[in-house]
């Protein structure tokens, strides 16, 4: 097993999976960022250029994509996974009718399924690695309700539930699991969908994706 730590994000391309790199990458972990956006992925690696960084297309719902990757990466760390972001996610907001039943149906695969099947796939390197980590990016969405955002926040509150059931499940095998609460954060997905938010103005998000990262590196570390 190689000596250096390491890191497998979902949803690394943009946005606070690309800041939580960013920070690892600065202390000096192997860092993988992982997204289905390849063109953009191709963008970060480019743009940071660092000897430390791994990056590769992945979509988080697909078990094959999945055990492919994460074998990639297991093999450029000598096996070793020290910590799993499992950040990919997507939101639609507004009227729950005014939303197509295809998008909702698609934020529930992404949003739930995603970390089911990353998480599950990844167990064989998470319990040779020790002390190894899960870290789930939920939302504080999942603390209460808010008539924009039914379906968004009821994947956020099954991911914080599914979290709480790894964190005793896995202890056993010396893996410890966590889940970040975020609320409005500046990425490109809020500022996207900000003008929909009823009393919401972007001047009002004052939390960045760098503060979350921080958040990351205290519940990996």
């Amino acid at each position: 097993m190689g000596n250096q730590p390491s890191i497998f994000i979902t949803g690394g391309a943009r946005g606070i999976g690309l800041s939580i790199g960013k920070l690892f990458l600065e202390q000096g972990w192997k860092v993988g960022l992982y997204d289905i956006d390849a063109a953009e992925l191709e963008k970060v690696r480019q743009e940071l250029a660092n000897e430390n960084l791994l990056t590769g297309t992945l979509d988080v719902t697909n078990s094959d994509s999945a055990q492919v990757t994460l074998q990639q990466f297991a093999e450029a760390t000598g096996g070793r996974l020290d910590v799993l972001v499992n950040n990919a996610g997507m939101v639609r907001v507004g009227e729950f009718e005014a939303t197509p039943l295809a998008d909702y149906q698609q934020m529930v695969t992404l949003n739930l399924a995603g970390p089911i099947t990353m998480t599950y796939q990844a167990l064989p390197w998470l319990k040779t690695t020790p002390n190894s980590r899960i870290v789930n990016v939920s939302s504080a969405s999942a603390i209460y309700g808010n008539p924009e955002l039914t379906v968004y926040a009821a994947t956020k509150v099954a991911v914080r539930n599914l979290t709480e059931g790894w964190r005793l499940g896995f202890a056993k095998f010396g893996i410890h699991a966590t889940a970040i609460l975020p609320i409005y954060t500046r990425t490109r997905m809020v500022d996207d969908y900000v003008h929909l938010y009823q009393g919401l103005k972007l001047k009002d998000v004052t939390l960045t994706a760098e503060d979350v990262a921080r958040v990351c590196w205290k519940a990996a570390t």
